[in-house]
């Protein structure tokens, strides 16, 4: 999935400015390196930062573009969480966050 695609996802929790900025100058220097954001029916489950970053490339180069927003960097997992979810009878809404992980690393194994 495309920068375009998940732009008006919300982040789950607030970001940290600098750890924006960081990822915002390694994505206009490198493009877009590592894993992609994983989202699910909608809703963003990793990235908030990574997120937030490009939120603020678009703003910079509205005008002329930065290749990192055309690059794929996120990745739809619902089919994959929904096959856990039917094996194991668990309730992904009520989850912590350390349970979240947990099946967010099962579902990009499958």
């Amino acid at each position: 999935m495309k920068y375009e695609e998940i732009c008006c996802y919300q982040p789950m929790n607030e970001t940290e400015q600098e750890k924006v900025e960081i990822l915002k100058n390694s994505m206009l220097e490198n493009g877009w390196v590592g894993d992609p954001i994983y989202v699910i029916d909608g809703f963003l489950l990793t990235g908030n930062h990574r997120l937030e970053a490009l939120k603020q490339i678009e703003e910079d180069f509205e005008t002329c573009g930065a290749s990192v927003l055309d690059q794929d960097i996120a990745e739809d997992i619902t089919e994959e969480i929904n096959a856990i979810v039917d094996e194991t009878e668990q309730n992904i809404w009520t989850l912590d966050q350390d349970g979240m992980m947990e099946l967010i690393k099962k579902a990009i194994k499958k």
